[in-house]
Formats: C-alpha cells, sequence, structure tokens
C-alpha cells in the first residue's frame, strides 16, 4: 500500500488512517507500536470503542475521500483499497 499511495502527497492528496481499539484506552505508545509493526504509510489516528462488533457493523476497512477545498466526500469504499487507490488517483490528475 506504501507504494501505491506515495505519490498521493506530491499531488495534493493526504491519506491517513484511525486505529480502533475495542475495550482499550486511547494510549499513544499502542498507536506508535502499531504503525511500528504494520510499516504504515500514512499518519494514523487512534479511537476506542467498547465493542468492536458495534463499531465495524458495516466490515472493516473504510476508504473515504474528501475533496479538502469544499469538504465534501466525493467517495466512500467498504473493504477497497484498490478502488479507493485508483479513484484517488484519478482525481489528483
Amino acid at each position: 500500500m506504501a507504494q501505491a499511495t506515495a505519490g498521493f502527497v506530491p499531488k495534493g492528496g493526504v491519506a491517513f488512517g484511525i486505529v480502533v481499539e475495542a475495550g482499550q484506552a486511547k494510549v499513544q505508545t499502542n498507536l506508535n507500536s502499531w504503525i511500528a509493526a504494520a510499516k504504515a504509510p500514512h499518519t494514523y489516528a487512534n479511537d476506542s470503542t467498547d465493542s468492536s462488533e458495534d463499531y465495524f457493523q458495516s466490515g472493516r476497512d473504510h476508504w473515504v475521500i474528501i475533496d479538502l477545498k469544499t469538504m465534501k466526500i466525493v467517495d466512500v469504499r467498504d473493504s477497497d483499497a484498490a478502488g479507493a487507490i485508483k479513484k484517488f488517483n484519478q482525481l489528483l490528475q
């Protein structure tokens, strides 16, 4: 994924993620450990929830493309990293 998204920033795009930890407090060291272990290619934020079942009712990986000039959602993909990356690259042309 890092290679597929490497061209976003030079074209004016930004990618970031949110890691959800069920039943755990939001702890920066947990996030830093996950980023290092996963070799995460982007900036990530940490969120916590009491139950991951409640949080992930419609799938695990969501890709939301937002136009930062208008702050409008352009596209939403559920568990479709390749489709989201392709769409984002098309928008950045």
